[in-house]
Parts: C-alpha cells; structure tokens; sequence
C-alpha cells in the first residue's frame, strides 16, 4: 500500500473517530451566551442569591470548596495540553525528518490520540458560572457544581489515558527506531 493510501485511509479512521466523539460528547459548544445573565432581571436575581450564598456559611464553604476542586482540574488540564503539543510536536518530526517509513502509522495514531486528548480537556476548561437558578439554595448549588465536576473529571481521565497511548506509541517509535540503528549499524 502506498504512502498516500496509508494516509487517506488514517484521515478517514480519524474523522469516523472524530464524528463518534462528537455525537457521543457535547465536543463543540456553540452556546457562547450560556451561563450569563441575559437581562437587568436576571442580574439582580444573580446578585441577590449571591448574596444569600455568601450569608450562609455552608454555602460559602461549599462554593469555595467544589470552585477549588474546578481549579485543580483547569491547572491539570493546562499540563496535559502541554505535554500532548510537546508529543505532537515530537511526532510531527520523526514523521517528517528522522524515520518517516518506521514512524508512519504509529505517528499518525499518536497524533490522532493526543489530538483527541486535546479536544476532551477543552472541555474541561469551558467556562462554567453559576446561574441564580443554581444558587437559590445552597443544595442546589452543590448538586450542580457537582455535576460539572464530576463531568469535568470524567473527560480529564478519559485525555489522559489518551495521552499515555499517545505516549505508548511514541515509544513504539523509538523502540523501532533504535532497532533499526542496531541493526544497520552491528
């Protein structure tokens, strides 16, 4: 199979792979005015709650608490986007310069892996604020802070199993590399 045949058909596994995610996740996130106040009404119910929140010390705690929590993921997120750019990056050369014939297929799954890595933890560092229909009471402010953390770890886990495959393959890549050196050179 030919060089360029082996790529189609990577680029038409990825985009199956791709499309699967993005009907299986909400991946794309068009609603860029979710969350916010939309009128002077809603922003004096926003503020009001807020206030209530901040009366009650359970809720504060709990607020301060989950937001916490909500902070660690981002600066995790912010991590494992680095390591997946150095890896694609890393990638892109052993393909392109070093051993493109060895590094072909696993490159290319490598790259497909930490893209997908990528996509997930953009989801993770979406933007959530708390409406003041979340903040009428502080139980109900907990279950929704809840929810997005919970929802947020579970697409944080997911990428970063998708970075240590990433990471497999690109050991594959230079386990291969160096047995090929060993043998051309005895």
């Amino acid at each position: 199979m030919s060089r360029i045949r082996r790529f189609r058909k990577a680029c038409v596994v990825s985009w199956i792979w791709f499309l699967f995610v993005i009907t299986r996740f909400p991946l794309l996130r068009l609603k860029i005015y979710e969350d916010l106040p939309s009128g002077q009404g809603e922003i004096t119910s926003y503020e009001e709650n807020l206030i209530c929140l901040f009366k009650d010390e359970v809720g504060q705690s709990i607020f301060e608490h989950l937001y916490a929590n909500l902070t660690i993921l981002d600066a995790k997120c912010a991590s494992l986007l680095q390591f997946n750019s150095v890896l694609m990056a890393v990638f892109a050369i052993f393909i392109a310069k070093i051993e493109p014939h060895v590094a072909n297929v696993p490159g290319l799954l490598g790259i497909l892996f930490a893209l997908l890595s990528s996509l997930l933890l953009l989801q993770v560092v979406w933007v959530h604020w708390s409406t003041s229909d979340h903040m009428q009471t502080p139980e109900t402010h907990m279950t929704k802070l809840l929810a997005v953390r919970r929802a947020r770890t579970i697409f944080y886990r997911i990428a970063w199993n998708l970075s240590q495959i990433a990471g497999i393959c690109l050991l594959f890549i230079v386990l291969r590399v160096a047995l090929t050196w060993a043998n051309l050179n005895p």
